[in-house]
């Protein structure tokens, strides 16, 4: 069975229904991943009354005699063509493992799917690893937790309320200062892509995320860069 990190861009089509409001959600050919769906319209509610409760969601799955009735997360999603509704599964570990096999049997990437190479997650264990990142808009300087990290782009957090400003296509500059021996910052220009709004497990504050793909590093930023990628995957690889 493959490792759930690995089926993260992989979906599989189900067919999906819950009930938000007083709403029936009833979508058939709804692609999901293990983690969730993303994109589904709102249709006239009101998304921050929604924000972080909890449906029952029934998912049925191809070929598969009974349906899986799972609890599921709302979140907002924000990207350049508009606002829409997303869904985070709160598997038991027995529907983790039938969505798991859905996806192995079944599963494929999206067609919109154009990220080139693979998200790295942020772990503390790796001694090089930026956990923060500095990002500057408009003359004002934030700080963001790193959520994973690619060649193409970053994911970031935070539970600042400063940041829930931001928006799509906007642009950022960014600093990553690796940790441990590594003795290079890294300077770069970001657009965002895409902003999730969910709240957050544990402090339950509203936490912001917001996808960023990198536009420009300077030379000396961009050699250290593949350095630090280089090390990074090494020890993954060590790891794993």
């Amino acid at each position: 069975m493959s490792t759930p990190s690995r089926l993260a861009a992989i979906t599989v089509k189900v067919r999906l229904t819950f009930t938000l409001g007083e709403q029936l959600y009833d979508i058939i050919h709804q692609d999901v991943s293990l983690y969730g769906v993303s994109g589904l319209p709102w249709n006239g509610q009101t998304p921050f009354k929604y924000l972080g409760k909890v449906v029952l969601a029934q998912i049925r799955l191809p070929y598969a005699a009974d349906a899986l009735n799972v609890e599921a997360k709302i979140f907002i999603e924000k990207t350049a063509v508009g606002e829409h509704m997303g869904l985070r599964f709160l598997l038991s570990e027995a529907q983790r493992n039938d969505l798991i096999e859905a996806i192995e049997k079944h599963g494929y990437y999206p067609t919109e799917y154009l990220r080139k190479y693979p998200r790295i997650p942020a772990d503390p264990k790796i001694p090089t690893f930026p956990l923060s990142a500095l990002a500057t808009h408009q003359n004002q300087t934030l700080v963001f937790d790193v959520v994973n990290l690619s060649p193409s782009g970053i994911l970031l957090k935070s539970e600042n309320s400063a940041t829930q400003g931001l928006k799509p296509n906007e642009r950022l500059h960014l600093q990553l200062e690796p940790r441990g021996w590594f003795p290079d910052i890294i300077h770069a220009d970001g657009m965002i892509c895409r902003v999730s709004i969910e709240i957050d497990p544990v402090s339950q504050n509203t936490a912001y995320f917001f996808g960023i793909k990198f536009i420009r590093l300077e030379d000396k930023s961009r050699f250290a860069f593949i350095d630090l990628l280089r090390d990074i995957l090494t020890r993954v690889k060590r790891s794993s």
